[in-house]
């Protein structure tokens, strides 16, 4: 689904923060409505919803330079 300029999922909502974990890295939603990748420490009340970081498939990463990775 595309909204305004943005490409969206009908399917995937950000999560509540009651349930982001602490200190792993994770996509959060601010006040402002701007998502962000970052972690969380608990406290800060500045974020309103959270999303899990995507898993990057093994055929996009031969695709990432610099990916040492087999």
């Amino acid at each position: 689904m595309q909204t305004d300029n943005a490409q969206t999922d009908s399917t995937l909502f950000f999560r509540m923060m009651d349930s982001c974990p602490i200190n792993k890295k994770v996509q959060l939603l601010n006040r402002a409505g701007i998502a962000t990748t970052g972690w969380w420490d608990g406290k800060d009340d500045w974020f309103v919803g959270w999303f899990p970081i995507p898993r990057i498939p093994e055929h996009l990463k031969k695709e990432i330079i610099g990916d040492t990775r087999t």
